[in-house]
């Protein structure tokens, strides 16, 4: 839901005067502002922000993100300066160099919806370790709404890290189940399917499960069909679109040394994903 034009202008306020930001996030968010007026953008939005930030702080950004920052940098910001001349005026290091002393400039300081929930979220993770605001704070906050990703992924920009997902890492399970070379250990595993996970289903296969020592050889069958197989070192993992009945049977053909493992998972789409 869009805020109103109060609820925008208390967390602008809220952003100015309480000093919810460490410095350097602060001079990084007044950079983008004074980069939006220099080029006629009318408000700071995710990627404006971004590419500030990259202004900013281009090492630790770099780190972060995957894709040709400087390419996206001169399309967002065909006028822009690094170092802390960045935070500037244009105008004003106009007027130093030609020793006019008069009058000044004046720029407008608005942030998008979505850069305000930003800041507020990075905010509420770092009050919930009793700091303020810094830029990691703000790229944590930033892998918590896909919504903020896929805006920078349409832009060229991709996470650098794997970001745990509770949803999509747990929520998506059908079954899970490993194996060991012990000969006590089933090699023949029967599970139901109630359908509370929808198709498609994609059977992931990788040796070793754990601490423990790769399989050399491994072959999975899914209700009497092969459906992967494995073999240490070249290819320790497989991936296969597989279907699911009410019931289903998985047996394993393996080989290995006496502490070899594998492990198994099927997946399905959670609609709380969709």
């Amino acid at each position: 839901m869009p805020l109103t034009d109060y609820q925008r202008r208390l967390a602008e306020h809220r952003i100015m005067f309480d000093h919810p930001l460490a410095p350097d996030l602060d001079e990084g968010l007044r950079r983008a502002s004074l980069a939006c007026a220099e080029n006629g953008k009318k408000e700071t939005d995710l990627i404006e922000l971004f590419c500030a930030l990259y202004l900013h702080y281009q090492r630790e950004v770099s780190d972060h993100f995957i894709g040709d920052f400087r390419s996206l940098l001169s399309r967002t910001f065909p006028k822009h300066r690094y170092g802390d001349e960045g935070l500037i005026p244009d105008a004003m290091l106009e007027k130093i160099t030609t020793d006019d002393e008069a009058g000044g400039f004046v720029y407008s300081v608005k942030h998008t919806d979505e850069v305000l929930r930003l800041l507020w979220l990075a905010t509420a993770l770092a009050n919930g370790v009793g700091k303020r605001t810094s830029l990691k704070d703000v790229l944590a906050a930033l892998t918590q709404d896909r919504r903020w990703t896929n805006e920078l992924s349409r832009h060229g920009l991709t996470l650098a890290h794997k970001v745990a997902n509770f949803e999509l890492d747990i929520g998506t399970v059908v079954f899970h189940g490993d194996a060991h070379m012990n000969a006590a250990w089933p090699r023949r595993l029967e599970f139901q399917h109630d359908e509370a996970l929808k198709p498609p289903f994609t059977l992931e296969v990788k040796t070793p499960s754990g601490g423990f020592q790769p399989v050399r050889t491994a072959q999975i069958k899914l209700n009497g069909k092969k459906v992967a197989e494995i073999a240490w070192p070249a290819a320790a993992m497989a991936s296969a679109v597989v279907e699911l009945d009410a019931s289903n049977r998985i047996e394993l053909e393996l080989d290995g040394p006496t502490f070899g493992s594998i492990e198994f998972t099927i997946r399905g789409t959670s609609e709380a994903l969709n």
